[in-house]
């Protein structure tokens, strides 16, 4: 089996190859995030909205959120393991890879509300490819990253605001299915905490998770992909919902809250850089 992975595998150990397959990722994650400006990825309420929505193939919600989470560890594990120069799979950024994504697959997939809005099938292919992809590339970039000058305190200091964070997002996401009731109207908005600055605390805990987690793994083309891939997934989605609930709840929504950085609202300044690449 690990002879079969590596003659597979082998044209990516190159370091070339490695720097031009992240390349075109990064090329892909801006092409999408041009492309979402104007025809957003249907998640939450927005699986609802638009004409188009009547018509399309839905998918469970449970069911997406755990192959979506569970699969890429297919393209993440097996490389960890049978790559001779990787530092091996017992080290903490890629227990954390592995731990984070068994327990979204399996415990977080199960306990969300079956009022949950469902997946449209391009959503979830397009999840689903993204996120094999990025693990893949989490996998491979980890065995020719730079080599770590940060100190042991530094590395330490980085493991424990990973599980803080981790902590508060699970706080968060379970409190949120617990209020989610059926169909469009199910929705409500919530007051209070982190959400009189941030539209969507959730998502700007995962955002900083990937950031610190590709820190601390090593800061490499391959990480610095897996970044760019954050814009037009974590970002994007949390601009969506925000418009959406400013948009649906006029006057509910606390004037101070941005879609995902607190106090600073960059979308506008976003859409202007993507329509400029747009025609370009």
């Amino acid at each position: 089996m690990n002879e079969y992975l590596l003659d597979l595998f082998l044209p990516i150990y190159y370091y070339e190859n490695l720097e031009i397959l992240c390349f075109i990722n990064i090329v892909l994650s801006i092409a999408c995030f041009i492309y979402f400006q104007w025809h957003p990825l249907k998640f939450g309420p927005l699986v609802f909205s638009g004409q188009k929505s009547i018509n399309q193939r839905l998918l469970s919600d449970k069911l997406c959120v755990s192959l979506t989470n569970l699969i890429p560890l297919l393209f993440f594990v097996p490389f960890v393991i049978t790559t001779e120069q990787s530092q091996g799979p017992f080290t903490f950024p890629y227990l954390f890879f592995i731990g984070i994504h068994l327990y979204r697959g399996t415990y977080y997939s199960y306990a969300r509300s079956k009022h949950s809005s469902p997946w449209p099938l391009p959503t979830f292919l397009f999840t689903l490819i993204q996120r094999c992809v990025v693990a893949f590339i989490a996998a491979i970039s980890a065995t020719y990253g730079l080599v770590s000058y940060q100190s042991s305190i530094f590395n330490g200091i980085l493991k424990i605001a990973l599980f803080v964070l981790v902590y508060l997002q699970v706080k968060e996401d379970l409190s949120l299915t617990r209020l989610r009731f059926v169909g469009q109207k199910g929705y409500k908005p919530v007051t209070g905490g982190m959400y009189k600055y941030v539209g969507s605390p959730s998502l700007l805990y995962e955002l900083i998770i990937w950031i610190l987690w590709g820190i601390l793994l090593e800061v490499n083309i391959g990480t610095i992909a897996i970044w760019f891939w954050l814009i037009p997934t974590v970002y994007e989605r949390a601009v969506n919902r925000h418009r959406w609930m400013h948009r649906t709840f006029k006057g509910q929504i606390s004037p101070y809250q941005t879609p995902i950085i607190p106090f600073i609202n960059i979308n506008a300044l976003f859409r202007i850089l993507a329509s400029s690449l747009e025609f370009m």
